[in-house]
């Protein structure tokens, strides 16, 4: 049984060496992975950028000042005296 597997996988291992790209469109493909790699990165490093500004922005509840906290509960009452009135 092992041995029928192990066929299976190499026969998949060959099979997948069997495309491989010449000349101009290797040279091309090259380009285009190399392009994307670029492009892959620049946007993860602007989404981390984007994420490390809203994380500094944004304060637990716990840390607020006493003072902050009363308004946070107090237009949270007028959200709940909204919802009852619309249903």
């Amino acid at each position: 049984m092992k041995l029928k597997i192990l066929e299976v996988i190499m026969s998949r291992y060959k099979d997948s060496n069997k495309y491989k790209i010449y000349g101009e469109d290797a040279i091309l493909a090259a380009r285009f992975d190399k392009y994307l790699d670029a492009t892959l990165r620049n946007c993860r490093a602007d989404y981390l950028k984007a994420l490390s500004k809203r994380k500094q922005r944004e304060i637990p509840y716990e840390d607020l000042p006493d003072a902050e906290k009363e308004t946070v509960q107090e237009s949270s009452a007028a959200d709940d005296e909204i919802e009852s009135l619309l249903f």
